[in-house]
């Protein structure tokens, strides 16, 4: 995950760094990804509906608020977790999604970032197509051989099958008896 991924994801976790910083990050970084992008947007509009809603409800102990309001509160205190609870489980699996494309990219000699396809990429100025960079040999021997040698063995059954097909059968021709 880049950092500025984690940091809108350790802000947006944690509620800390306040609405300025969301706002000066999203304001003064052209160049935040459309992902990092969209969490800071997403960041922002929650610290803005958790505002509105710490000024109209204040349940202090005294406070005489309905029990309706009470439970309603309690729901939606049980679905913000929820909620954090599933963004931690998103970020495990990007991070997890991550190592695989990286991993997957050195083993083919590809940029990591953008696969040769982003002209303005900072690590290869869409250069880094697959084969165009050092492999990583464990990596290909991982990732890359055992894929090459199963569509080996499934083009050898596909020929296989195509021979028995295309082949002419041999009829025998009846014997006459007399």
């Amino acid at each position: 995950m880049s950092d500025m991924n984690q940091i809108l994801m350790n802000m947006l976790l944690s509620g800390q760094g306040g609405q300025a910083n969301l706002e000066e990050m999203l304001n003064d970084n052209s160049d935040l990804d459309p992902m990092a992008r969209m969490v800071l947007s997403q960041a922002l509009s929650t610290s803005n509906a958790q505002k509105d809603e710490d000024h109209e409800i204040d349940l202090d102990d005294d406070d005489e608020a309905p029990s309706r309001r009470r439970r309603a509160i309690k729901r939606l205190r049980s679905r913000f977790t929820a909620m954090q609870q599933q963004i931690e489980l998103l970020q495990q699996q990007i991070e997890e999604l991550e190592t695989h494309n990286d991993e997957l990219a050195a083993a083919l000699g590809a940029c990591y970032l953008c696969w040769g396809q982003d002209s303005h990429c900072p690590e290869c100025h869409g250069k880094g197509k697959p084969g165009t960079m050092a492999l990583d040999w464990a990596l290909f021997e991982e990732w890359v051989l055992p894929a090459v040698r199963a569509a080996r063995e499934l083009k050898r059954q596909h020929l296989e099958r195509q021979a028995t097909v295309t082949q002419p059968k041999t009829r025998e021709e009846p014997q006459h008896v007399g």
